[in-house]
């Protein structure tokens, strides 16, 4: 059996490249087809030390590795420490998870365990912790500057030759927006299905910058898709941006809101179905998604409860009616609902 690390961690706002670093591990420890039984997901605000290490010292079976992926630790560990100044909560948070942080000498060569997360601070005191013992691969969004050097590197993954000047107007048109400091609004899953579909459209290993200027038009009609996106990652300026440039091309807000509904009705269908147990194969069918679109709403529907959903959901349905009772101004209301969604995840999630 070939050796492998015990502890990976993956953490930044880069949802794609996160997903994309759990793929590639998947398919380096995935002998035979095994690890698809040998794999457990838990969520730390939901688990504790003893069942993530209980999850860690069981045995393969008919396999040999077992993945165990912990999601949101670190960002518990950080949001207890803050709490932590006015209480001994963060004290608590910290000691209930070390045990499982001595247990990594003893954890099991066959075991490998994954941190999963989205940006946590430089001073994180568990990532600092786990830094020297630990494979750490951080998942941050390129520089606007750096957007066309990641659509090439892309391409080049999947064998494809992306000239420079493909990449410099596929990067304008699906993430040149000019992000705030934490680069919310750079989305490398567009990029990287947007690859995919010139790819197809080509037919062949190079990919032109007329070819992506025949695919504009397509663009151009996914920006509703891309708000959606947006607004489900709680990326306020992102989604403050493409709501900006839907209207400017005269779509409807009727329209737009009807597609912000539709697209948080499949995910409380995605995460009620997670809770139940189901894999995004299943999923697919339910939500009519396939490939990245997939991959992309499961991710999602993963960082909002069941209860979430129905909130903004409730929400989007009250903004609709007042529309239609011409309480007030169709664009400014829908205005305020997208920064309201995107922006105020924390506290829907203390009242949901």
């Amino acid at each position: 059996m070939a050796a492998i690390e015990v502890l990976y961690i993956f953490h930044g706002a880069d949802t794609f490249t996160r997903r994309e670093a759990l793929a590639e591990l998947r398919a380096s420890l995935d002998e035979g087809g095994a690890l698809a039984t040998n794999t457990v997901t838990l969520r730390a605000n939901e688990a504790s030390a003893g069942e993530v290490m209980a999850a860690c010292a069981t045995p393969p079976f008919l396999g040999t590795h077992r993945l165990v992926i912990v999601e949101g630790l670190l960002k518990l560990a950080q949001d207890g420490r803050k709490r932590g100044r006015k209480s001994e909560e963060g004290d608590a948070a910290a000691a209930a998870w070390e045990p499982l942080i001595a247990s990594l000498p003893e954890m099991p060569e066959s075991t490998a365990l994954v941190l999963v997360d989205g940006s946590v601070s430089r001073d994180n005191p568990l990532l600092d912790r786990l830094r020297s013992v630990a494979k750490v691969q951080p998942c941050e969004p390129p520089a606007p500057r750096a957007l066309a050097d990641w659509a090439q590197a892309r391409a080049q993954k999947l064998g494809l030759k992306l000239e420079r000047g493909a990449a410099q107007k596929l990067a304008q048109l699906v993430g040149g927006q000019e992000p705030g400091p934490d680069r919310e609004s750079l989305d490398t899953w567009s990029l990287a299905s947007e690859i995919d579909k010139l790819a197809a459209y080509t037919g062949g290993p190079v990919i032109r910058a007329e070819d992506v200027e025949a695919l504009t038009p397509g663009l151009r009609e996914q920006k509703s898709y891309f708000l959606c996106d947006a607004i489900a990652e709680r990326r306020p300026a992102a989604a403050a941006k493409l709501l900006h440039e839907l209207l400017i091309q005269n779509d409807p807000p009727q329209v737009i809101l009807a597609t912000i509904a539709g697209h948080f009705r499949r995910l409380a269908i995605a995460r009620e179905m997670l809770d139940a147990g189901a894999d995004t194969a299943a999923i697919g069918p339910e939500v009519g998604r396939v490939g990245y679109g997939l991959e992309k709403l499961v991710e999602q529907a993963s960082s909002y409860s069941l209860a979430e959903i129905r909130v903004v959901y409730a929400e989007i349905v009250d903004a609709d009616f007042v529309h239609k009772s011409g309480r007030s101004d169709e664009i400014g209301a829908i205005e305020v609902l997208v920064q309201e969604i995107a922006s105020s995840g924390d506290q829907r999630r203390r009242s949901a």
